[in-house]
């Protein structure tokens, strides 16, 4: 009978433990169980494990997945763990599209967290720009990508190097495979061997690459990152494209730390080239300090390119002191028929997101067809015909200038992929890029279209130089006042002759024996 009683209290005892595990196997139970941990018991930790055990055991329910994936979202929030949270938020925009009320909810915590600055949002505005920008803005963000390590990035720099095929931007393309290998991981190497087969121009730069290129360090946080962007920044054996692709990135971190270093660069004449990417990042940081010093630039400044720029970053920032500066800049260029109508507009909108005010735009502002039909009506035809002669006449002056610094662009881009196929060396001369890297009608661009004048071109320099060499330029007379300099990290540059004969000198004393004749 005793016997009976224990096997009876066994039976019991099995039927509630199941009755129990079978409760526990519920999926709305158990994400009940867990959202009460997490709110009501104030244990984010422990809902956390279980918020993932439900994500493990019923991946299939969409509607509980999304849910479930936004609330590990915000346990890592409430640990104070915004990286983690931040890529949790992300995921379900990503993979719960169809749960829109989630998906909402999951971007409103995601913009919040992108505010304040996480690891996430730098790489997704590294990806918008990859995407969108230029060509330095693309290779500095492709650049950037691959010294993060994150493999959210690989999709998008194998969309943009599928797009770049058959197109000039080689040195895009160079940059992108080179991210791909340092990213590393199952998709990057794929979409590498995938390109090694094929019969192209980037079969050869991959093999090139593999030689040189490891997977980099993965970074984890925004404080790995900014050490990383800093010791590229101070190390005088950083590439050009390492430093540009820096201080972009350290644009994009915002973080004032990174200011003193960039002030510091930007004072440097040597790098001189670095200071549009510098302005750039000062004007997403938008720390006051800087402040004075683009005031003090501003006064230096002859060009209309180089003062809009520093014009616009103090509109960016934000602070009052330029508000006298900008002011008398506007009143000193008021109804003047040679005001950059670009300029007056940024000056414009400057003032307005400084002060809050709204700036009226006048007819000076407006386009040339509008300024010519306004002076028609207040100065008469016979004005309007001699001020549109001249504009045409400096119009074509600038196209030419214009065309000039576009031709020297391409020679730099060309010479780059000569370098590329030659053990970083560049041609004796620039005819030997012909015939197999530019064609007969190509050979154009050797000349600047004012004069039909061949550029002189600086041999015996290599990839390795110091990137504040010359390695072509103008020859002296092709357009007033100046000359366009083409320099080994890329960039052209307007130079006076004296600067450029300083400049000139600094390069061929590297190069012995050298002779430059024009």
């Amino acid at each position: 009978m005793a016997k009976m009683k224990i096997l009876l209290m066994i039976c019991g005892v099995l039927s509630i433990g199941l009755s129990l595990l079978a409760e526990e196997l519920s999926p709305e139970m158990m994400y009940q169980e867990a959202y009460y941990k997490e709110i009501g018991a104030r244990d984010p930790e422990a809902a956390l494990k279980m918020y993932e055990n439900i994500l493990v055991r019923y991946s299939e329910n969409r509607q509980l997945a999304a849910k479930t994936q936004l609330r590990i979202g915000e346990c890592y929030e409430k640990l104070g763990k915004a990286e983690e949270a931040a890529k949790a938020f992300r995921k379900v925009i990503e993979q719960f599209p169809s749960e829109q009320e989630v998906v909402k909810e999951a971007e409103r915590k995601y913009a919040s967290l992108a505010k304040e600055g996480t690891l996430t949002a730098v790489v997704d505005r590294l990806i918008d720009s990859l995407k969108y920008g230029d060509f330095q803005v693309k290779t500095a963000a492709a650049t950037a990508l691959g010294m993060i390590g994150d493999e959210r990035a690989v999709d998008s720099l194998i969309e943009v190097l599928k797009k770049g095929e058959g197109s000039t931007l080689a040195s895009v393309r160079v940059t992108i495979v080179h991210a791909l290998k340092k990213i590393g991981g199952e998709k990057a190497l794929e979409a590498l061997d995938k390109l090694r087969s094929s019969e192209t121009l980037e079969s050869n730069w991959i093999k090139k690459v593999e030689r040189d290129v490891n997977p980099s360090k993965k970074i984890d946080n925004l404080d790995m990152l900014l050490e990383k962007m800093v010791s590229i920044l101070s190390d005088d054996d950083s590439t050009s494209m390492d430093k540009r692709a820096a201080i972009v990135t350290l644009g994009m971190v915002g973080d004032k730390r990174a200011v003193k270093l960039l002030l510091e660069m930007l004072e440097k004449d040597e790098e001189s080239y670095l200071e549009i990417p510098i302005l750039q990042a000062f004007g997403r940081i938008k720390d006051p300090q800087v402040v004075p010093v683009l005031l003090k630039m501003l006064k230096v400044k002859n060009t209309a390119p180089e003062r809009i720029l520093i014009v616009s970053t103090l509109g960016e920032i934000g602070d009052k002191r330029a508000v006298p500066v900008l002011e008398k800049i506007l009143e000193e260029t008021k109804g003047k028929k040679k005001a950059k109508l670009t300029y007056t507009f940024t000056v414009k909108n400057a003032l307005a997101k400084i002060t809050g005010k709204d700036y009226e735009i006048t007819s000076f502002d407006m386009k040339d067809d509008d300024v010519a039909e306004f002076m028609s009506d207040i100065l008469g035809e016979d004005y309007v015909k001699e001020w549109q002669e001249k504009r045409l006449k400096t119009e074509k002056k600038y196209a030419m200038k214009t065309a000039c610094i576009s031709n020297l662009r391409k020679i730099g881009k060309i010479l780059r992929m000569y370098a590329f196929d030659n053990d970083e060396k560049f041609p004796e001369k620039l005819n030997d890029l012909y015939p197999k890297y530019v064609t007969s009608e190509g050979k154009k661009i050797f000349k600047c279209p004012a004069t039909g004048l061949t550029y002189i071109y600086v041999p015996g320099l290599t990839e390795t130089s110091d990137s504040n060499s010359i390695l072509a330029f103008d020859k002296k007379g092709n357009h007033k006042g100046g000359r366009n300099v083409l320099f080994l990290a890329g960039h052209v540059k307007w130079m006076k002759e004296e600067e450029f004969q300083k400049v000139l000198k600094e390069t061929t004393k590297k190069l012995p024996g050298a002779l430059i004749k024009e």
